[in-house]
């Protein structure tokens, strides 16, 4: 006997090295991070619960940022104007209807855009007024002065042949054979011709005046004739357009009325109503924005409805529950998941309210509502422009009453243009044929000649100024007839330049009506004419988009029904959240008087730590898709050296850094190894125990070479490097990859997370305080206990727990740990046997030697190892009855947290049926602990009142606490009864 029960005091100490391997956590990077972000969410639960509570938190901020709202509150959604807001759709879809075409329509319609056509090509000035007109005038009545007269000139010079033949006559003189009377004929015949060279010299001045007076036709020349210029626009437009003025339909207002009337009752309507849709919009917006919210890390309250719908479960989390309390993990786990069912309720109802919006989180949602609010806002905007464009509809009606006859041609005006041109090239000609009639001989000589004598009448021959005079007088008489020419053409094209085509020609404009045509649409209509031509454009679109517009409209319609439709959803889910305040569930409450300080704050450090390590995590999960990186490189800086010419220069020196960036890439990765082996070892009995690894991950440097020039530098090496081209390929992937990661480990502050971790351990342990604890087991009654029940019990309760130990580590644990416990347990279990045979068999021996019953004091160690099967205590006689919940939840939305329930029956391990309170506990393992210490515990049991009986019924049949607590006590209890 001895010698069995020295066995089995071997063996547990083997044993319970084998649950010690199970106690740790078998943490890996992965693993790790995911049980930090499960933490994150279970804090951020906590603090959003408590938030709601104590109303520091506003359920509408919650609600926006859960559902993604964006920059749209929930009341700003709630005080939209469901009819108005529906009215819009049905407006947009009656208006498409009610737009009418006909080809009477259709063809003023077009007239307006003609006269629009036509208003905005006019390039011409008021022709009626035409600037330059008058000077024009002017000038030709000054040309009309001018004496053109060529009988003054034959006047002037009609004895010039005359005088010529005197001068011939009179140099030819021979005097020396004549007689008196001859000669005195013959000087009397000179000093005639000197008078006339006299005379002559006369008429030339006066000639001179006359061609100076002719000058003036240069000031004509000067006059601006553009203003013709002005006709001949309007000549060329009115060919353009003048058949469709005159056979095109005249415009009616009363064809296009209704449709006028129709579109601006609409475009009143969208003017005060059209900002409806834009809060749909811009929720839509950030909702599609937000599509990926798995991804990320970065929302106050949570990434997704579903996350605060799965706290519950978060917080029966096997491995963190182990951190919550070290002997009471089970019981503030459940305790805890309880606390946080209302929060799960309302994120259940959040989700399900964020399922009806996933019409609202579409693109083509978005595509159809912006569409017609496109259209509504072009609409509301002619609104503005409604008095306008009447205004100017009856101008275009107006200006529609011309014209009505024809217009002379511009041929006369033509040949103004064109005599004013030659009128200038003759008179440059004319100018300068006279000049040398502006310098005549002094003819002072000459009067000595009327006093000669007979011995001078041989010098006249020689006279210098005679013969100048005969000069002049014969290329003067070869001018005339060229000069008379010129001066018939003169005065023919200053007959032509008259300005009396030209009013004949704007008068024939007048007439035609033309003129009153142009000024209408300059002066009535003007630039303003285009609002007109927008109006009709806008109903053309609208009728021309029929089936878009009824396709888009309905889609539309759809989304504005699906968001008014859950408006009333919208604000229950208010509702349910404000009253978030009235929960008064003991665990709830026990949550919130356990929160810490500045907690929002603590927990965004929490989940700011944990998204570097998640970006550490990242990188260390694509190390494979990196491989490319860590091979041989050596050929970079070989091909990079002899390409060197073709490579620029920053390219080049970061192709010789290739060797810095992969060594820097190895020392993070090995200190990732460093901090996974860490996490391996990891024997975690609370938050702070994460501590270490929060400091060795903030050791992880930044990765700081520039990826992105690198790979630029290694694409133009593979560019010039033909034979690597493959090689540089692989490396430029892996790169990609890289430059994809976010590297930045420092920006996440991953330290900052520490202080969340210390005050978590300070919220659970007061949060453990705050709850009811466990039962404990009560001292057994004087019930006479029974050998064989005790056997089967005890045995029964070890293939449980085995059974319970293999489950729970399974999943968990490597195989040769599964291994090494299962065979513990199958030693113990036949040591277990083993002594209970030989303490059957003492036990009958000494009871037939020594006559005394089976509950006398045994002093043999192995009998205190086997407890007595407890009864179970039922849940009417426990004196702990959790309160019953005020908490009710509203009608329209899933329950509210679940009041305490009532017990279970379950089947204890003896066959018997025990009541359970509240939900059952997941299985605890079983430990065996130094004998001092259970025995402190026996004593504690023995020692406390018969009322902690009534505990039985909390916790049911189940064990609350570790069931190898429970058999621990059992144990020391054995002695004590059998003393009873």
């Amino acid at each position: 006997m001895h010698l069995a029960n020295n066995l089995f005091f071997l063996i547990c100490p083997f044993f319970v090295i084998g649950l010690s391997f199970q106690a740790q956590n078998d943490y890996d990077l992965s693993k790790f991070i995911d049980q930090m972000e499960i933490l994150s969410r279970l804090t951020n639960g906590i603090i959003l619960e408590a938030g709601l509570i104590d109303e520091s938190i506003s359920p509408d901020d919650v609600i926006s940022e859960i559902l993604h709202l964006g920059a749209q509150k929930v009341d700003k959604l709630l005080e939209i104007d469901r009819v108005k807001l529906l009215d819009v759709i049905t407006k947009y879809q009656n208006l498409s209807q009610s737009l009418s075409i006909s080809s009477e329509i259709k063809a003023v319609e077009e007239r307006f855009h003609l006269f629009e056509n036509i208003t905005t090509e006019i390039n011409f000035e008021d022709l009626s007024k035409l600037d330059g007109e008058s000077e024009y005038e002017d000038g030709v009545k000054q040309l009309e002065k001018l004496n053109t007269d060529m009988g003054v000139v034959e006047n002037l010079f009609s004895n010039l042949t005359a005088i010529e033949e005197r001068i011939e006559n009179a140099r030819n003189i021979d005097i020396s054979n004549l007689t008196s009377s001859e000669l005195n004929a013959e000087l009397d015949a000179i000093k005639s011709m000197i008078g006339e060279i006299e005379e002559f010299s006369k008429n030339v001045t006066e000639f001179n005046n006359f061609v100076t007076e002719i000058g003036k036709i240069s000031d004509f020349e000067k006059v601006n004739i553009s203003f013709l210029d002005q006709l001949k626009f309007e000549k060329e437009l009115r060919d353009r357009y003048d058949l469709k003025i005159k056979n095109g339909t005249k415009i009616q207002l009363d064809v296009i009325k209704e449709n006028v009337e129709h579109f601006h009752e609409s475009s009143q309507f969208f003017n005060v109503s059209h900002n409806l849709i834009i809060p749909i919009l811009e929720f839509i917006s950030s909702r599609i924005d937000d599509q990926k919210w798995a991804e990320k890390f970065t929302s106050k309250f949570s990434r997704h409805p579903s996350d605060i719908q799965d706290l519950p479960d978060d917080a029966k989390n096997d491995e963190l529950k182990l951190l919550f309390n070290k002997k009471e993990s089970d019981w503030v786990s459940e305790h805890l998941s309880k606390s946080l069912v209302p929060l799960a309720d309302f994120g259940k109802i959040l989700t399900e309210f964020d399922a009806r919006w996933k019409i609202l989180s579409l693109k083509t949602s978005l595509d159809d509502l912006s569409f017609v609010n496109d259209v509504q806002i072009k609409l509301a905007k002619n609104f503005e422009l409604k008095n306008i464009q009447l205004e100017k509809l009856k101008s275009f009606e107006e200006c529609d009453l011309h014209p009505n006859a024809s217009v002379q041609t511009l041929e006369k005006i033509e040949e103004i243009r064109n005599a004013k041109n030659e009128l200038k090239e003759a008179y440059s000609k004319l100018s300068s044929m006279f000049d040398y009639l502006k310098n005549l001989p002094d003819l002072k000589t000459l009067r000595n000649f009327k006093k000669l004598g007979k011995k001078h009448a041989d010098s006249l021959k020689l006279n210098k100024e005679i013969n100048e005079t005969l000069g002049l007088i014969r290329t003067l008489k070869e001018d005339l007839p060229d000069f008379k020419e010129k001066m018939q053409n003169i005065s023919e094209l200053i007959k032509k330049v008259n300005s009396t085509p030209i009013n004949e020609y704007l008068n024939s404009l007048e007439d035609s009506g033309y003129l009153g045509f142009y000024s209408c649409l300059k002066t009535e209509i003007g630039n303003e004419g285009k609002v007109v031509v927008d109006l009709l454009n806008e109903i053309d679109e609208i009728r021309k988009r029929g089936l878009e517009n009824t396709t888009r409209s309905q889609e539309a319609s759809g989304i504005v029904n699906a968001f008014v439709s859950s408006l009333d959803g919208l604000k229950n889910l208010r509702t349910y959240g404000e009253e978030m305040k009235n929960v008064t569930e003991m665990e709830v409450i026990a949550l919130k008087s356990s929160i810490f300080n500045n907690s929002l704050i603590i927990m965004k450090k929490i989940q700011k730590s944990v998204e570097g390590l998640t970006h550490i995590r990242k990188l260390s999960e694509k190390r494979t898709e990196l491989g490319a990186i860590f091979g041989d490189s050596d050929f970079i800086k070989t091909v990079a050296e002899k390409e060197k010419d073709k490579l620029k220069i920053e390219e080049y020196h970061e192709l010789l850094k290739f060797e810095n960036l992969k060594t820097s890439l190895e020392t993070i990765l090995s200190k990732i190894d460093k901090l996974n082996e860490s996490i391996g070892s990891l024997e975690a009995a609370n938050f702070s125990s994460f501590i270490p690894i929060f400091q060795e991950a903030n050791e992880i440097e930044d990765f700081k070479q520039d990826v992105e020039l690198m790979i630029t530098a290694l694409n133009s090496l593979k560019n010039v490097g033909l034979t690597t081209q493959q090689n540089i390929t692989a490396l430029v992937d892996a790169l990609d990859v890289l430059k994809s990661l976010n590297l930045k480990f420092s920006t996440f502050e991953i330290l900052s997370g520490i202080e969340g971790l210390r005050s978590l351990d300070a919220f659970f342990s007061s949060f453990s305080g705050a709850i009811p604890p466990p039962s404990t087991v009560p001292p057994p009654s004087t019930t006479e206990v029974i050998l064989t029940e005790t056997t089967t019990t005890q045995s029964t309760q070890v293939d449980i727990a085995m059974k319970q130990t293999g489950n729970t580590t399974a999943s968990t644990m490597p195989e040769w740990q599964i291994g090494l416990i299962v065979a513990i347990c199958l030693i113990l279990a036949a040591a277990i046997i083993f002594g209970i045979l030989c303490y059957c068999r003492r036990w009958f021996c000494f009871k037939n030697r020594k006559g005394k019953s089976a509950s006398s004091p045994n002093k043999d160690n192995f009998i205190e190892i086997f407890p007595p099967p407890v009864p179970a205590v039922p849940a009417e006689e426990s004196l702990y009855i959790p309160p019953t919940s005020t908490y009710q939840p509203l009608s329209t939305l899933p329950p509210a947290p679940s009041k305490t329930e009532q017990p279970k029956k379950e089947t204890s391990s003896d066959g018997t049926s025990a009541q359970a309170g509240g939900q059952e506990f997941p299985p605890a393992e079983i430990t065996v602990e130094p004998t001092q210490e259970t025995e402190a515990k026996t004593k504690t049991v023995e020692e406390g009142p018969a009322e902690t009986k009534s505990k039985e019924g909390t916790t049911g049949s189940k064990e609350s606490v570790s069931k190898g607590s429970k058999s621990k006590e059992e144990n020391k209890m054995k002695p004590s009864q059998e003393a009873m």
